[in-house]
């Protein structure tokens, strides 16, 4: 929240700033957001509800909604779907398209079943 406070302030005094200061302001936003992403898939990998629930809140008061979303999007989901929709998964897969369509949902009561859990 006292990030919030400073980032209105400065927008409120931003012809009073510094360009060194508007730079150390930026880079301390950056790194805040930095480790909250980082948080964010530790506590997934660890199954912590809690927390991955508390991250996301804070991401979100610091309005980095559709980037956390891009950022699950990429490191989280992608790899996974990618390990299933391919050429050769769907050739080996005996059920064919059913049999990948049966493991995208599987996912969700596996290892994504926490991020939907959370976000519900």
């Amino acid at each position: 929240m006292q990030y919030n406070h400073l980032k209105f302030s400065i927008s409120k005094c931003d012809s009073l700033i510094r360009p060194e200061q508007k730079k150390q302001y930026n880079e301390v936003g950056g790194k805040l957001v930095q480790m909250l992403n980082e948080l964010l898939f530790t506590f997934w990998n660890d199954n912590n509800e809690d927390y991955l629930l508390k991250t996301l809140i804070t991401l979100t008061t610091l309005d980095r909604v559709s980037e956390t979303e891009m950022l699950i999007r990429k490191q989280a989901v992608a790899p996974l779907l990618q390990n299933i929709i391919n050429e050769p998964a769907l050739q080996r897969n005996k059920e064919g398209l059913e049999g990948v369509y049966k493991n995208i949902l599987s996912l969700l009561d596996t290892k994504l079943k926490l991020l939907f859990t959370v976000t519900q």
